[in-house]
């Protein structure tokens, strides 16, 4: 088993750190497609926080939670694609940055997918019936 070494340490906290700022950014663009306000995008050690002007709209308010899944997915494609060829080879610092963007960002998806209160999924799961509900006159 290898131990991690400084630089990989600082590489694993910054890492995470961009995950985290790019998950709150796909949110403020989704958020701003919809013409919201942004606020501010804050990041509190472990968790961050895209504030934006709220109004009641149970669809824009799904796809905005599902904003930030996307922002994860645009990280996710690069990284996997990098494991696959192998590339974290070159370096360990590089295979710490990859490994955060690739599988430890699946299993951000997944827990951020719950649908609990608090998490996105608690809003993002309602699109598919909001979805419908707004496109039903479309399709009949």
């Amino acid at each position: 088993m290898t131990m991690l070494g400084g630089l990989q340490i600082l590489a694993l906290g910054c890492a995470y750190f961009f995950l985290l700022l790019f998950h709150e950014i796909g949110h403020a663009f989704v958020a701003e497609h919809f013409r919201r306000e942004i606020l501010a995008i804050d990041i509190y050690g472990v968790i961050g926080v895209c504030s934006y002007e709220y109004y009641e709209d149970p669809y824009e308010e799904s796809a905005i939670a599902w904003g930030g899944i996307l922002a994860q997915l645009i990280v996710l494609v690069p990284a996997l694609l990098g494991l696959f060829f192998r590339i974290n080879l070159v370096s360990d610092v590089l295979n710490v940055i990859l490994v955060m963007f690739s599988y430890f960002n699946i299993m951000l998806i997944i827990i951020n997918l719950a649908p609990a209160k608090g998490l996105d999924g608690y809003k993002a799961w309602g699109i598919v019936p909001h979805f419908y509900h707004r496109n039903k006159k479309r399709w009949y």
